[in-house]
């Protein structure tokens, strides 16, 4: 057996993908044949489809093709049988440079495209519609435009992960909006399979009750639930917002009380503008907002649910709420355009022209509403209950009363000093 001294190998050890891939390659002669399917002069091309495959992996794996993502699959796999430390990290690094500069020198990168198309969506839908762009790539690589064949391929393997026709439809529906999307592509290209009808939502989901959410206010008081829920439960049932929205929001009380206002960050590209507080209900606002997470808010919603016998259903939670919230003030004020107003809501497209042309400001619309809103109402008959009986309430004012009796003494001093 003779070794050609064009393929000689540094002994020391690989710390490039092109390192591990000529050491991998057998460039031994037996009978002046070689082993090696692949001539010298093609190695360069070899690397560019491990460059692609690797981001591809990543994209598969990790739903990205960042350096995160390659340097996590490169560790995961390339040096899987390596302890990760500090020198196998740095030959990751060393592994995943050539790639990174691989896909600068690429003309195109579908996925960066895609998402510059969606810069208007709401972050839930940029998500969605991202999660399926890189499967898709991850399975068929990059390019500027994709055949049926290609469709086809992801086709066949999402007959073997989507069992029921809704998830089925709506990853071709967000399959079929990234390809539109492309470069010069066919804005209105149809896939080459017939998609199932997305099953028709239920008119009439889940909602309380103003019984119900009568109920779920007094909760406050006989349960002695503790002012950073009793904040949530306030800002729900009056302004009906969105889990997520009441994870962590502002309120900034005037020092006269009037003016004072609560901010919440808007999803789904509403506007993000402060609703007034109702005067009445401002000793309510006063505790500190604490940030709590959104499992923690709909774990405790069904808490208080089984303890009062409120019956929430399967996925049942504070948009149960915001849907009679929402029925709230329609019926209270009678303006679809009021409401949208109130809620936050996009600008309404079955509104059209009016939603361009109505002028009224939201400090008018909010104004309106809270002095018809019969919620605001529940929590004014709830209230002198709630701070003379509910002991996170109580214990805060109590806290609040003597830290201003040392304020003041600590004042008294001062001047009798001077």
């Amino acid at each position: 057996m003779k070794t050609r001294k064009d393929f000689e190998l540094d002994q020391a050890p690989p710390r490039t993908i092109k390192d591990i891939i000529v050491e991998e390659l057998s460039y031994a002669e037996l009978g002046s044949k070689t082993s090696n399917p692949l001539q010298f002069q093609s190695l360069d091309d070899l690397m560019q489809a491990v460059f692609a495959r690797i981001e591809q992996q990543a994209l598969a794996t990790y739903h990205s093709n960042e350096i995160w993502a390659l340097r996590q699959w490169v560790l995961g796999n390339i040096l899987k049988d390596e302890i990760v430390n500090e020198a196998t990290v740095k030959i990751a690094d060393g592994i995943i440079d050539p790639v990174r500069s691989w896909q600068e020198q690429q003309p195109f990168d579908p996925i960066e495209y895609f998402n510059q198309q969606l810069v208007r969506k709401s972050p839930s839908t940029q998500k969605a519609y991202l999660l399926t762009a890189t499967r898709f790539v991850g399975m068929i690589g990059r390019k500027k435009y994709y055949d049926d064949e290609d469709v086809l391929k992801y086709v066949r393997w999402m007959d073997k992960h989507y069992d029921d026709n809704n998830s089925y439809a709506q990853e071709c529906i967000k399959l079929a909006q990234f390809l539109r999307r492309l470069p010069n592509a066919d804005r209105h290209r149809q896939l080459p399979i017939d998609i199932p009808k997305v099953p028709k939502k239920k008119k009439y989901v889940h909602a309380f009750s103003l019984d119900e959410l009568e109920t779920l206010c007094w909760a406050s008081v006989i349960c002695n639930i503790p002012y950073n829920m009793t904040l949530r439960l306030i800002a729900s049932t009056i302004y009906g917002r969105r889990c997520q929205e009441l994870t962590d929001f502002k309120v900034n009380i005037s020092k006269n009380g009037e003016s004072s206002t609560i901010l919440f960050p808007v999803k789904k590209g509403g506007e993000e503008v402060a609703h007034p507080l109702p005067d009445s209900l401002i000793p309510l606002f006063r505790p500190p907002v604490e940030a709590i997470s959104r499992a923690g808010l709909q774990k405790w919603l069904r808490q208080v649910c089984d303890e009062i016998g409120i019956t929430l259903p399967y996925k049942g939670g504070y948009h149960s709420i915001r849907r009679r919230v929402a029925t709230i003030v329609k019926h209270a004020i009678k303006s679809d355009i009021d409401t949208h107003k109130f809620m936050r809501w996009a600008e309404p497209r079955e509104l059209s022209i009016l939603a361009q042309y109505d002028q009224t400001r939201y400090e008018d619309v909010d104004k309106l509403v809270l002095s018809v809103h019969p919620i605001v109402k529940i929590w004014e008959e709830i209230m002198p209950y709630l701070l003379d009986l509910n002991r996170s309430y109580k214990l805060f004012y109590h806290n609040a009363y003597y830290a201003h009796q040392c304020e003041d003494k600590g004042s008294l001093v001062e001047t009798n000093r001077t």
